[in-house]
C-alpha cells in the first residue's frame, strides 16, 4: 500500500484502505485527488506492490519458440503463454527467468538478454505494482518435463502463435522478440 498524502504526476492520494485481505489477491479501495482539484470515485485495485516478474522467451536449436499451455483458472480454461514467474527474494530478475523457464518448461538455455530496460506492468489501471521484465534466450535445449499440469508448445510460425496466444503479457513478450529478432541469431 502506498501513503496518503503521496503526490504523482497523476494526483494525491487521499485515501487507501485495504479492501480485502488475501495473500494471492490483496485488494486495496484508494481515492485520488487529480491536479486539477477532482477527487476520483474509490477505485479497487490488487495490490502487486514490492512484487516484480520475469517472462521468459527462447527459441529452440531448430529455431521454434517454446510456450506452454497451462491452465487458467479465472477463465476456467487452459491457454497458451510464455514462462513467467515471481522473482524471489535475492534474485535477479534474469535469475528468475532462467528458472521459471526450466521449471515450467523442461528446457535450459544458457544465454539471456533482457529485451526492455524498464518493466511493462499488466492492467495498469487496475493494479499497483507487478512489474513484468522480458528475457530471450536462444537454443534451448530439453534437460527435463515440465512441471504438473503444464504442456510444453514449440511454434515458429508467428501468425499462428499470434492467434493462439489470449495473455496481454506473453503477446507483449512475443511481439518484443519479434521486434529484437536479430538477437536470435546465431553467432
Amino acid at each position: 500500500m502506498r501513503k496518503e498524502g503521496e503526490v504523482t504526476e497523476v494526483g494525491t492520494i487521499i485515501s487507501e484502505t485495504k479492501a480485502l485481505d488475501n495473500k494471492f489477491f490483496p485488494v486495496i479501495e484508494r481515492v485520488i485527488q487529480t491536479p486539477d482539484g477532482e477527487t476520483r470515485e474509490p477505485q479497487l485495485l490488487w495490490d502487486r506492490s514490492g512484487k516484480t516478474f520475469a517472462v521468459a522467451i527462447a527459441r529452440t536449436l531448430e529455431g521454434k519458440f517454446v510456450f506452454i499451455r497451462e491452465p487458467k483458472y479465472g477463465q476456467m480454461r487452459k491457454m497458451l503463454v510464455l514462462p513467467t514467474g515471481a522473482v524471489k527474494k535475492n534474485e535477479t530478475p534474469k535469475q528468475a527467468a532462467d528458472r521459471e523457464f526450466t521449471e515450467e518448461t523442461g528446457y535450459k538455455v544458457e544465454n539471456w538478454v533482457q529485451l526492455r530496460e524498464n518493466p511493462v506492468v499488466d492492467f495498469a489501471d487496475k493494479t499497483d505494482g507487478g512489474e513484468h521484465y522480458f528475457f530471450l534466450g536462444v537454443d534451448a535445449v530439453k534437460v527435463g518435463e515440465p512441471e504438473k499440469f503444464r504442456e510444453v508448445v514449440l511454434r515458429w510460425n508467428p501468425d499462428e502463435i499470434i492467434a493462439e496466444m489470449e495473455i496481454a503479457i506473453s503477446i507483449a513478450g512475443f511481439m518484443m522478440a519479434i521486434k529484437y529478432g536479430s538477437v536470435l541469431k546465431k553467432s
